[in-house]
């Protein structure tokens, strides 16, 4: 919990600043684009153990569609770049209920924190027992130059 806390302190830190309108979005599309490795996760209040974190959990974003893993698929169906906290809502390929959560990017790092599929979006990053949300760090994986 200690390591999560640290984590997201550090990617909190820094102001945000947005762009407002249209191009928010779009620029914000733009910031999201690329690979991001979990560092940090955690779900219903209980932290999984780093070791226990697989290497091969990758999260990839590529204009406004993402992949989880090699596994889910689906779209972001909304994300607005104006509110505090940011907001996000995406679909999983062949479900019918968003998944709505918030999230943060700062430089390398994205954090997120979601309520199940169809449940109300968290209004803070926490993810406290019996909410049913999940916190997750990613930092961002850097492409190799051959």
């Amino acid at each position: 919990m200690r390591r999560l806390v640290t984590l997201l302190g550090v990617a909190l830190a820094p102001a945000c600043i947005a762009a407002d309108g249209p191009r928010a979005e779009e620029t914000e599309y733009k910031r999201l684009d690329g690979t991001w490795r979990i560092v940090a996760s955690e779900k219903d209040g209980v932290e999984q153990p780093p070791d226990q974190l697989p290497d091969r959990l990758l999260l990839t974003f590529r204009a406004g569609e993402f992949e989880r893993g090699g596994g889910p698929r689906g779209t972001i169906q909304r994300i607005v770049p104006t509110t505090t906290p940011k907001q996000i809502d995406y679909r999983h390929a062949g479900t019918e209920k968003d998944v709505r959560g918030i999230y943060l990017v700062e430089g390398d790092v994205f954090v997120e924190c979601s309520a199940p599929p169809g449940a109300d979006r968290p209004t803070a990053f926490t993810s406290a027992k019996g909410s049913g949300h999940t916190l997750i760090v990613y930092k961002r994986v850097k492409k190799k130059i051959d």
